[in-house]
């Protein structure tokens, strides 16, 4: 699999991109921040699930529960992306990164 780094301008154009070999901790630059592809944010959860905002902060809020009662140590507001997909049961292959940012 190869990750895409996509720089994208306020305009929201891209202006560079560069590919990254499997596993690398891929990170796709936005607005000049790094966003982890570890880790998914309640924004990119409403986006994959067509959901509110308020939504995907509740499913965040659900998985990072889940992981704590299991002694994991989690972090308000972002969950690992691989648990994401495997308790929606989606595909990562099914969503792509360029239309989540």
């Amino acid at each position: 699999m190869i990750w895409l780094h996509i720089r994208v301008n306020p305009a929201g154009s891209a202006t560079a991109v560069q590919t990254v070999a499997e596993g690398t901790h891929a990170r796709i630059i936005k607005g000049g921040k790094y966003v982890s592809k570890l880790m998914i944010t309640s924004e990119e959860v409403a986006k994959i699930m067509e959901v509110s905002k308020r939504t995907g902060q509740d499913v965040i809020r659900q998985l990072n529960e889940e992981l704590k009662s299991k002694g994991f140590i989690v972090k308000a507001g972002r969950a690992p992306r691989k648990y994401f997909f495997e308790r929606t049961g989606l595909e990562p292959e099914e969503v792509s990164h360029a239309e989540v940012l």
